[in-house]
């Protein structure tokens, strides 16, 4: 492993001293970042128990990555999650006070606001934190970083409110934290030197869906200083739907054609849903989730086969991963890169 130095504090720069860290980014496809493994993050713990949705878990994580892979490419940097920021750094950015002294760099609104009728609101749940290094030699030197601000707006004690702000106001107040945000961690000695990325994340509304938390602002680095902030432009849609039929007509009534597949050939009910996640009008993951009810085992890979042909079939043009599951339990991965037929992987 590799080395970290001083009382949860990362270095710039650490030394290789065994291959035994790196995830090599070849293991999956060129849309991954090679992994360099510091050590655990200082603060993994609080921000896990920050989420009651894996869904939200993932799409920060995924989505973060997407977007700082614009800026850092996959093919030039590493990278590894964020071990920079300090449970003292999030106390300085998500506490508030009664004195607007004791936290200047808070996220939140400060003691005695009123944001839509609702009185000292929580408005920032966590940070996420990305850290992309470059190799030199025998050395990773950090190059960059990106942080995610997650936005979940509560009352006071930390509840749900009975009905969620208005976009306008969210995007606006998310609009004043991104340069407080920039500025801290400026402020920092191990960022100083390097470009900071800013976006924010809307955690998903559960009284609405379970799948509709997205990003929403970005500011990218600009010679040196904070960037513009601007809209994020991707969306996630369901499949099949009135939605995605509107975003992606042929992508939609492929998947009817491959759910239909599946289901004519299944001797009791089948649960498949897609989910498909675009930027810029373009898809950038498409994963289907396939539930069968199975009684023999001979039966499941009859039908973990025709799922497989039928990503073959009508699925031809897209890059996707099928999640094979019976009776809860995961029992088969399919994975398809584009115009390219698909692996199953039998998990049982």
């Amino acid at each position: 492993m590799l080395t970290v130095t001083g009382c949860n504090q990362a270095v710039d720069t650490v030394d290789d001293q065994t291959q035994t860290n790196v995830a090599p980014s070849n293991e999956l496809d060129s849309s991954f970042y090679s992994i360099v493994d510091f050590g655990a993050s200082n603060i993994r713990t609080s921000y896990y128990t920050s989420f009651y949705s894996t869904v939200d878990f993932v799409k920060i994580g995924n989505g973060l990555q997407q977007l700082s892979s614009r800026v850092f490419s996959t093919d030039s940097y590493y990278l590894a999650d964020g071990n920079l920021l300090t449970s003292d750094d999030l106390t300085a950015l998500l506490r508030r006070s009664s004195d607007p002294e004791e936290y200047p760099h808070t996220l939140q609104p400060q003691r005695g606001t009123t944001i839509e009728g609702v009185a000292n609101p929580i408005m920032v749940s966590t940070i996420y934190e990305q850290d992309f290094y470059q190799k030199s030699g025998g050395d990773f030197n950090l190059a960059g970083a990106s942080f995610a601000i997650v936005v979940d707006p509560r009352d006071e004690n930390n509840n749900r409110l009975d009905s969620q702000m208005t976009s306008t106001t969210i995007h606006d107040y998310s609009r004043e934290i991104i340069p407080t945000m920039y500025e801290y961690v400026k402020s920092l000695e191990d960022f100083k030197d390097v470009p900071v990325n800013i976006y924010v994340y809307l955690a998903t509304d559960t009284s609405v869906n379970d799948y509709n938390g997205g990003y929403i602002l970005k500011s990218v680095e600009e010679s040196g200083g904070i960037g513009t902030i601007e809209e994020v432009d991707d969306i996630t849609v369901l499949f099949a739907s009135t939605a995605a039929s509107e975003l992606d007509y042929n992508l939609n009534d492929a998947f009817s054609l491959f759910k239909k597949e599946i289901k004519d050939k299944a001797y009791e009910a089948v649960g498949i849903i897609g989910e498909g996640t675009y930027s810029s009008n373009s898809l950038v993951k498409f994963t289907i989730d396939v539930n069968i009810n199975v009684k023999t085992y001979t039966e499941m890979i009859y039908l973990v086969s025709t799922a497989k042909e039928a990503a073959d079939d009508y699925l031809l043009d897209y890059p996707v991963t099928i999640m094979v599951s019976s009776q809860d339990e995961q029992i088969a991965v399919i994975n398809k890169a584009a115009n390219k037929s698909g692996e199953a992987i039998m998990l049982v």
